[in-house]
């Protein structure tokens, strides 16, 4: 099903997670040192992969790729903004 998605649709869904794992990991490596933070990267692909899952058995049926990619779009904003507010 990855394969149906065009270009656009895995980049964003890609830098989206990619994201929000990274600020996962950042706010527990600040909580509880580095250790706490392999654990909340690891249990974060864990989920972001299930939704990833659904979103993709989702987004091959065509009258729903457009909301779905608005919603990824929307995920990726939000996820740049908690990088940004993560590193403060």
């Amino acid at each position: 099903m990855l394969l149906q998605l065009d270009l656009v649709t895995k980049a964003i869904i890609s830098t989206c997670f990619l994201e929000i794992v990274a600020a996962l990991a950042h706010w527990s490596g600040l909580a509880a040192g580095h250790g706490a933070a392999i654990v909340i990267a690891i249990i974060g692909v864990v989920v972001l992969g299930l939704v990833g899952i659904n979103v993709m058995r989702m987004a091959h049926q065509p009258r729903i790729t457009q909301v779905v990619r608005q919603q990824m779009r929307w995920l990726n904003l939000i996820a740049i903004f908690i990088v940004i507010f993560a590193q403060w």
